[in-house]
C-alpha cells in the first residue's frame, strides 16, 4: 500500500478546512482561492419517495405514534358496531344506498374508540383503504395538507393494482402534494380507482378495500377546510361511480352540522348519532365493572384492596357522572388504576372524600373542556346562562331566559352555536301556540358544573357561585319590576321569582338588590292582573286556567320578604300582606253573594280540612267544568276569570301544576285565602266563610239531588261544551278555533262533540255519578258546619231522594242521613223525612232555583 506524501495530506487538510461546514452527497466540485464552487447534483428522488415525504405517518390507526390508541371495551358498543359493519357490508337497506356515514356525537362519546376498533376490523377482514386520524395538538394532523397523500400511500399498499398509476401522477408532477385539495383527491384517488374501474377490476373483485375513516374530523384547525373536505368528498361521490365509503367520526361542531343537514347530502349521507338510544350507561358500568375488577386482581397493592371495593352505589354515580359519555369514566379508571398509588385512595379523590394532593385527576378532561369553551364567542353570556340553568330550580325555556336576561330572540341559539359538544339545544313541543321557537339547553356532562364552578380547574371560565347568583337575581327583580307587562309575561315572572327565593341564601346582599326588593310589589300585580287575565284568555284559551297572577305570586313573594334580613324588610312584607287581604276582601265580597261561588269556596276548604282522603284527581274533578253541580253562564266565567278563578278548563296541568299543588295554584296561596275567609278568631270580618254560608252552600246541593231536581237524573248537562262557548265569547274567534279545533259560531260543532256520545251518556252515568257523589260528599261537610236557620231546616225536612236511591243506594241513604243527623243536631223533628221513598210530591224546581237571587248579571257587576 503506498502511502500519501505530507503534501498531499496538507493540501487535503486545507480542501476540507475548506469546506468543514458543507455536506457533499455526490458529483464534483471546483476549488478556486481557498474558495468552492459547488456543481453537485442530487441524486434523483423517487415518486416513492415523494410520497413518503407527503404523508403523517401518525394519522394511521395503526401508528406506533398513537401509543395505545382509543377502541372500544370488551363488549360495548356492540349495538352501534353492527350498525357500521352491516352499512360497510351493505347488510342494511336502510343504510345501503350511502356512500357516507356521518359518526357524531358529545365531546368523549367514544367516537374515537369506535372508529378504532371499526378500523382494526376492517383492516384485518382486509376492507380498509385508509384511514386519517386528526389531532389539533399535532402539527403534522391538525391540517389537511397531508390528509390525500396519507390516504393515497395506503391505499396503494392495501390496493397495490393503483400504486402505478399513483407513483405516475406524481412523477408527471412532483409539485402535486402542493395544489388544491380537490386537486390531490382527483389525482390521488379518483383517478387510479377510474382506471381500474375501466379493466373491470372491481367488477371482477366486488370483495376488496372500499372503506376510508376519518376521524376527529373537527381537530382540523381550520373550519373553512372541514367543510371543504366534504364538498370534495360529496361532489365525487354525486359525480362519479367510486368505489370507496367514507365513515367520517366529529363532534357535531356547527360547521361541520350544517354542512352535513344541507338538503344536498341528504341522499349520500347517513346519520349515526351517539345518543341514548343506543343505552350509553350500560356500556359504561360494564367498562367500569370490568376494570374495577381487573385492579383489584392486577394491582400492585391489590392486598389492600377491599373484596367490596367499590360499592354499587359508587359505580352508580359514577355513571350517572359520565352522563353517557366515555372520557369521564375512562379518565377515572386511568387515575385510579395508577401503579404508584393505592387505588381506593384514588377513587375517594375522584369523590372529593379526599384531597387530591397536587396530582390532578381530571387533567385530560379539563384540557377538553378548556378548548372547547375558547371556541366561544361572548364566554361571560354563555357562562351566565349556563350558571342560570344550573341554578335555577327547574331549567328554563331559551325563550324565558332570554327575556329575564335581556337578550334578544334567538340570542341563545348564536351564543351555543360552537358548543353542541358539550350543551344541547333541544326543541320544545309545547300543547299551545307560542311565539318563536323553544329550546331546553342540556348540558350533555353532568362533569362540566363541576369543572365550571372549580377555579382550580376552570380558571379563566371559572363561574364564582355567589356572583353568578347575585348578577341573575338583580336581572330577575329588572324583569319583574318592569311596567310593561303582558299575557306571556306570567310564566317568566313565575320563573324569575322561584330564582330569588330559592336562591336568597346565596346571593350578596348588594345596594342595588335592596333597592330591587323595595321596588316589588303585590298591589302593583293586583292591578296589572285585572288587565292582563282576559288578554291571557284571548290569546290562548286553552290555557286559561293554569296560571293566575295573584296565587302564583303571593306565596312568593312573602316567603322572599319571609327570608331576606336588611332594614325595612318588616315594613315591606307588611305591605304586600296588607295588599293581599285588600284582594281578597274584594272578590269574596262578590263570591260570598253567589251560592255557586259560596260552594266552590266551601270546597276549597273541604280540601285542606281533608288533604289525605282524596286523591288528585277527584280534587281535580271538584272544579272541572264537566263536573260542576251548576251551570257556567257568561256572567260567572267572567267574574271568576277575573276574581280568584276557582272554575278552569285544566287541560294542561301535566305541564304546569306545581309539585305542590291540589288544584293549578300553590298550595300555600289556597291555604292563605283559606286562613283569610276562614279566620274564626276574627267575627268582624265581614267576609267570612260562617256558618250561615255554610247553610246557603248546603241548600244548593240539596236542591241538586233533590227528587225536584232534574238535572242530574234525566238528562247528561253539558258543561263542557257551554264552558267551551263562553271561552270562545270571551276570546278572540279566530284564535279560539285555532286553539281547540272548535267553531266559535254557533253551536254546530260544539254540539258534534256530545253528539259523538253514545246515547247512554246523556243518561244516568258517568259524570252524572261523579256529580252526585260530589254533591252527597259537599252536602255533609257543609251541613256539618252550618248554622240553624228555618230556611235550612224546612228545606231538610221536605227533601226526598227517592231518584238518587234507585241510582245509588248507598250515596241516597248516605244523604238521607246527614239530613237527620242536621236536624237532630238542631232539635228538630224528622217525621216529613223518615220515608224518603214514600214521601209524597213536592213543589218541583229546578236546580238554578236554589241560587234564586243569588246570581250575578253581567252588567250590573261591570
Amino acid at each position: 500500500m503506498t502511502m500519501p506524501s505530507p503534501a498531499s495530506l496538507q493540501s487535503s487538510s486545507s480542501t476540507m478546512m475548506t469546506i468543514s461546514n458543507s455536506v457533499i452527497a455526490g458529483g464534483t466540485y471546483t476549488q478556486y482561492n481557498q474558495q468552492t464552487v459547488n456543481h453537485s447534483v442530487q441524486a434523483p428522488t423517487t415518486a416513492w419517495e415523494h410520497l413518503q415525504r407527503a404523508v403523517a405517518p401518525g394519522a394511521f390507526h395503526n401508528s406506533g405514534e398513537r401509543f395505545d390508541p382509543p377502541k372500544c371495551h370488551p363488549n360495548t358498543r356492540v349495538a352501534v358496531m353492527n350498525r357500521i359493519m352491516d352499512w360497510i357490508l351493505g347488510q342494511n337497506p336502510d343504510t345501503k344506498s350511502y356512500l357516507m356515514m356521518w359518526l357524531n356525537g358529545a365531546a368523549g362519546a367514544g367516537k374515537s374508540a369506535i372508529a378504532q376498533s371499526i378500523a382494526e376490523r376492517c383492516y384485518e377482514e382486509g376492507y380498509l383503504v385508509g384511514s386519517f386520524v386528526f389531532a389539533r395538538s399535532d402539527p403534522n394532523r391538525n391540517h389537511a395538507k397531508r390528509l390525500f397523500p396519507t390516504v393515497a400511500y395506503q391505499m396503494a399498499l392495501a390496493l397495490p393494482q393503483t400504486s402505478h398509476s399513483i407513483l405516475t401522477a406524481i412523477e408527471r408532477d412532483p409539485l402535486i402534494f402542493t395544489r388544491s385539495l380537490a386537486t390531490q383527491f382527483s389525482v390521488l384517488l379518483i383517478q387510479p380507482l377510474q382506471e381500474l374501474a375501466c379493466i373491470g377490476f372491481f367488477a371482477q373483485n366486488p370483495i376488496c378495500p372500499c372503506l376510508v375513516i376519518m376521524d376527529g374530523l373537527d381537530e382540523c384547525t381550520d373550519r373553512k377546510v372541514q367543510v371543504e373536505i366534504l364538498d370534495i368528498i360529496s361532489q365525487a361521490i354525486q359525480s362519479n361511480q367510486m368505489p370507496l365509503i367514507f365513515l367520517i367520526a366529529s363532534r357535531p361542531e356547527h360547521d361541520i352540522s350544517s354542512k352535513m343537514k344541507h338538503p344536498n347530502m341528504r341522499q349520500i349521507v347517513s346519520h349515526l348519532v351517539l345518543d341514548d338510544e343506543y343505552q350509553p350507561d350500560d356500556d359504561i358500568r360494564r367498562f367500569l365493572g370490568d376494570k374495577f375488577d381487573e385492579i383489584k386482581n392486577t394491582h400492585p397493592f391489590k392486598h389492600r384492596i377491599s373484596s367490596t371495593w367499590p360499592t354499587d352505589d359508587v359505580i352508580k354515580s359514577l355513571v350517572k357522572k359520565s352522563s353517557g359519555q366515555f372520557i369521564y369514566a375512562s379518565t377515572v379508571i386511568r387515575y385510579v388504576d395508577s401503579s404508584r398509588h393505592q387505588p381506593e385512595n384514588r377513587l375517594q379523590v375522584i369523590q372529593n372524600l379526599r384531597p387530591a394532593l397536587g396530582s390532578h385527576p381530571f387533567a385530560e378532561l379539563d384540557a377538553l373542556y378548556m378548548h372547547i369553551f375558547s371556541c366561544a364567542e361572548q364566554i361571560d353570556l354563555v357562562l351566565l346562562i349556563i350558571a342560570f340553568v344550573h341554578l335555577a330550580r327547574q331549567a328554563p325555556r331559551t325563550s324565558i331566559l332570554e327575556s329575564i336576561l335581556g337578550l334578544e330572540s334567538g340570542a341563545t341559539e348564536l351564543l351555543f352555536c360552537d358548543l353542541p359538544s358539550i350543551i344541547s339545544l333541544q326543541q320544545v313541543r309545547l300543547p299551545y301556540k307560542t311565539r318563536g321557537p323553544n329550546y331546553w339547553i342540556k348540558v350533555l356532562h353532568a362533569s362540566i358544573y363541576d369543572f365550571l364552578f372549580d377555579s382550580g380547574r376552570s380558571k379563566g371560565y371559572h363561574i364564582d357561585e355567589a356572583r353568578a347568583i347575585t348578577e341573575i337575581s338583580q336581572k330577575c327583580i329588572q324583569y319583574i319590576t318592569r311596567e310593561q307587562f303582558t299575557a306571556w309575561d306570567i310564566v317568566k315572572n313565575d320563573v324569575a321569582l322561584h330564582f330569588l327565593r330559592d336562591r336568597l341564601k346565596g346571593m350578596i346582599m348588594c345596594e342595588e338588590l335592596r333597592a330591587g326588593f323595595h321596588s316589588i310589589s303585590l298591589q302593583f300585580w293586583h292591578v296589572v292582573a285585572e288587565g292582563i287575565k282576559l288578554d291571557y284568555l284571548h290569546e290562548n284559551p286553552a290555557l286559561s286556567g293554569t296560571h293566575d297572577l295573584n296565587f302564583f305570586y303571593i306565596p312568593i313573594i312573602l316567603s322572599i320578604f319571609d327570608s331576606v334580613d336588611f332594614e325595612g324588610v318588616e315594613y315591606l312584607r307588611a305591605q304586600n300582606l296588607s295588599a293581599v287581604y285588600r284582594f281578597f276582601n274584594k272578590w269574596l265580597e262578590i263570591y260570598l253573594q253567589d251560592q255557586r261561588l259560596t260552594l266552590m269556596l266551601a270546597v276549597f276548604d273541604l280540601i285542606i280540612s281533608r288533604p289525605d282522603s282524596m286523591t288528585r284527581m277527584n280534587v281535580f274533578q271538584m272544579f272541572e267544568p264537566e263536573y260542576l253541580l251548576f251551570d257556567v253562564d257568561l256572567a260567572l266565567f267572567e267574574i271568576d276569570s277575573r276574581g280568584l278563578r276557582l272554575i278552569s278548563l285544566e287541560v294542561a296541568s301535566d305541564v304546569y301544576d306545581p309539585p305542590d299543588s291540589y288544584y293549578p295554584y300553590p298550595r300555600q296561596s289556597i291555604e292563605l285565602l283559606h286562613q283569610f275567609y276562614m279566620d274564626s278568631a276574627n267575627e268582624e270580618l265581614p267576609w267570612r266563610l260562617n256558618g250561615e254560608r255554610f247553610g246557603n252552600a248546603a241548600e244548593f246541593c240539596l236542591a241538586y239531588i233533590s227528587d225536584s231536581s232534574t238535572c242530574p237524573f234525566t238528562k247528561r248537562p253539558q258543561h263542557c261544551g257551554a264552558f267551551l262557548k263562553l271561552m270562545s265569547q270571551a276570546a278572540d274567534s279566530s284564535f279560539f278555533e285555532e286553539a281547540t279545533g272548535l267553531d266559535s259560531d254557533g253551536d254546530s260543532d260544539i254540539h258534534g262533540i256530545h253528539a259523538s256520545h253514545s246515547a247512554a251518556e246523556y243518561q244516568f252515568g258517568g259524570s252524572c255519578i261523579t256529580r252526585c257523589a260530589n254533591a252527597v260528599l259537599f252536602l255533609e261537610y257543609c251541613l256539618e258546619r252550618a248554622d240553624p236557620s228555618k230556611e235550612l231546616t224546612d228545606l231538610c225536612r221536605r227533601t226526598t231522594f227517592r231518584q238518587l236511591s234507585e241510582k245509588m243506594p248507598d250515596k241516597g241513604k248516605k244523604a238521607s242521613q246527614v239530613v237527620t243527623d242536621y236536624l237532630k243536631k238542631h232539635g228538630v223533628g224528622t217525621a216529613e223525612n223518615k220515608g224518603l221513598a214514600d214521601a209524597g210530591p213536592e213543589p218541583k224546581h229546578t236546580q238554578n232555583d236554589a241560587s234564586h237571587s243569588h246570581t250575578f248579571n253581567l252588567e250590573d257587576w261591570a
